[in-house]
C-alpha cells in the first residue's frame, strides 16, 4: 500500500507478523503488550528492544533468567552482584516468576540499563534482523 492509502486489515495483520507480534488468530499472552510497546516506542526502538532482548536471552528460551541477566549486565559494564540482579528482577519481572518476558522487558527495563545496552551490547546488525524476518515470513 502507498503512504496515501489506508491499509486493509490483512495488510496490517501481515505487518504485525513481520514485527514479531502474533496475529489475532494465534492466541498469545504477549500480543497486547507487544502491540502497546510498538505504539509507545515506535518502530525503530521497538526493533532495537527486540534485538536487545534476543541478545540477552542467551539460551533462546524466550525469557531472561537471573543467570542471563547477570552475564549480560557484566558484559555491558554494570553491577551484577546479587543485590543488583534482585533489584532489576523486582522492578522488571512483574509477575514474580523469576524470569523476564519480552513484554516485561519492554515495559520495565530501567533507562540506565537501556542506555548501557544501547552503548555496549553487541546485537545483530539490522540487516540480519530484516533477513531473519524475511525468512520467517517466507515460511508462513
Amino acid at each position: 500500500f502507498s503512504a496515501s492509502q489506508v491499509p486493509t486489515a490483512a495488510e496490517v495483520g501481515g505487518v504485525l507478523v513481520v514485527e514479531g507480534v502474533p496475529p489475532s488468530a494465534i492466541p498469545s499472552a504477549d500480543q497486547a503488550g507487544l502491540l502497546r510497546n510498538l505504539k509507545e516506542h515506535g518502530y525503530g526502538k521497538y526493533l532495537r528492544m527486540q534485538a536487545w532482548f534476543k541478545a540477552m536471552d542467551s539460551d533462546g528460551g524466550g525469557t531472561i533468567d537471573k543467570d542471563e541477566l547477570k552475564q549480560k549486565l557484566e558484559e555491558i559494564g554494570m553491577s551484577s552482584h546479587s543485590r543488583a540482579i534482585r533489584e532489576v528482577l523486582e522492578t522488571v519481572d512483574t509477575d514474580g516468576d523469576g524470569e523476564i518476558t519480552i513484554t516485561e522487558f519492554m515495559d520495565g527495563i530501567p533507562n540506565e540499563i537501556q542506555a548501557n545496552i544501547e552503548k555496549n551490547l553487541d546485537t545483530m546488525d539490522i540487516a540480519e534482523v530484516q533477513d531473519a524476518i524475511r525468512r520467517e515470513v517466507d515460511c508462513l
